[in-house]
């Protein structure tokens, strides 16, 4: 049985007319405000967020950012399964990650900076 998920956009920000997404952008949307989000940041939730930024600025190797990554996404309620790769470009970070929920598996692609995290492809 599937779940509706709908949400305001706003994996980085609100957006002025608070659009709406639905479905698996939802839970793509959670998982990569998880990984923009500094552990500690938010005092109502000490244990969440793995900033992929300060692991970047940090000089972590890549497969220990893919470890951080996994655990980071199974940490959401509907992620089953994460699978997780991290490739250097430059100075700069690929992460493809294949999560999976109750209606199989979907790719979610981020490319990270010393400064920000993009939403390169997701579910629609």
């Amino acid at each position: 049985m599937t779940i509706e998920r709908i949400d305001a956009a706003g994996a980085t920000d609100l957006t002025p007319e608070l659009r709406l997404v639905v479905g698996r952008r939802v839970t793509a949307e959670r998982v990569m405000h998880r990984l923009q989000t500094l552990r500690g940041a938010l005092w109502y939730a000490p244990d969440f967020g793995t900033s992929l930024v300060a692991l970047l600025n940090a000089a972590v190797p890549p497969a220990s950012i893919a470890a951080a990554t996994q655990a980071e996404c199974l940490k959401d309620e509907e992620v089953l399964d994460a699978e997780v790769v991290v490739t250097r470009v430059g100075t700069d970070l690929s992460v493809t990650i294949t999560l999976t929920d109750a209606d199989g598996p979907f790719v979610l692609r981020l490319a990270v900076s010393s400064v920000t995290v993009a939403l390169l492809e997701s579910p629609a």
